[in-house]
């Protein structure tokens, strides 16, 4: 049996270089997806359409290997009632609905992406 020795700076500078790569395309696809139908005007036409929510969408680096997806802090407050709903509003959501419905697309885009660092 054949040993393979592996640069452990490179695998992990590798998967750090991956995961950012997928944590962005996670990012432009959910703001693509967050609603704002401009097809659907809203309620009062004299309210000016800020497009603040796909506007706040962001990532934040905790760790090399750690990232948490979102709105940006103080923006888009709503952000939760969108999501989850409310008592008078169904839930439209889309920080969920794109990550566990593509979730094979981000695991091939992180793949493909960590073996093009690595060369493999």
């Amino acid at each position: 049996m054949s040993e393979m020795k592996m640069d452990t700076a490179k695998v992990d500078r590798a998967m750090a270089m991956a995961l950012l790569d997928s944590i962005q395309l996670l990012q432009e696809k959910i703001i693509e997806i967050t609603p704002r139908d401009p097809k659907r005007l809203p309620k009062n036409i004299k309210v000016k359409v800020t497009w603040d929510l796909k506007k706040s969408i962001d990532y934040q680096e905790i760790s090399k290997f750690e990232f948490i997806i979102g709105t940006k802090q103080g923006e888009a407050e709503y952000w939760e009632f969108l999501e989850f709903g409310t008592a008078h509003m169904q839930p439209r959501s889309f920080l969920r609905k794109w990550l566990i419905d593509n979730k094979d697309e981000v695991l091939r885009n992180f793949t493909k992406r960590f073996q093009q660092v690595i060369n493999w």
